[in-house]
């Protein structure tokens, strides 16, 4: 019976995910440009197919022409910048989660908030735990 409640337990607390991208990657991803590595150095592959190490483009000492150019978030990006998302667009993480929001339009926020909360799950799992040791009790004073 502990164990049932123990495992219970854990399995309605334990409902945290983790989604965060090194904020190293913040300007180079957030304009839309690729990320790429070669050997242990990071560089930001902008549109024309000039690279910048990573580093040098976070400090604008390289590609400073795309650096300076204006830019919003699509729908399903991650965004560090809540005010960086496109028009109609807001940064949106579930509750229950740590780490990266990403750009969600804020009709579909409440039902994506209701499908990924953990409630309707821990309530069912409570009420089939309570069920089954009830029936496990009415089953065990029937034997004796």
């Amino acid at each position: 019976m502990t164990r049932i409640l123990l495992l219970t337990f854990f399995l309605l607390s334990n409902n945290i995910l983790w989604a965060t991208i090194n904020p190293v990657y913040k300007e180079c991803m957030q304009r839309g440009y690729q990320v790429t590595t070669e050997g242990e150095v990071d560089y930001c592959v902008m549109p024309d197919g000039s690279k910048c190490v990573l580093e040098d483009f976070n400090a604008q000492t390289c590609g400073q022409n795309f650096f300076s150019q204006d830019y919003c978030i699509e729908e399903g990006e991650y965004v560090w910048d809540a005010e960086k998302c496109c028009r109609g667009l807001v940064a949106y993480l579930p509750e229950g989660m740590a780490g990266q929001a990403r750009c969600e339009k804020a009709a579909n926020i409440h039902l994506k908030s209701l499908k990924n909360s953990s409630w309707p799950l821990g309530i069912l799992l409570a009420i089939l735990v309570g069920l089954g040791m009830f029936l496990f009790k009415r089953f065990k004073s029937k034997k004796s």
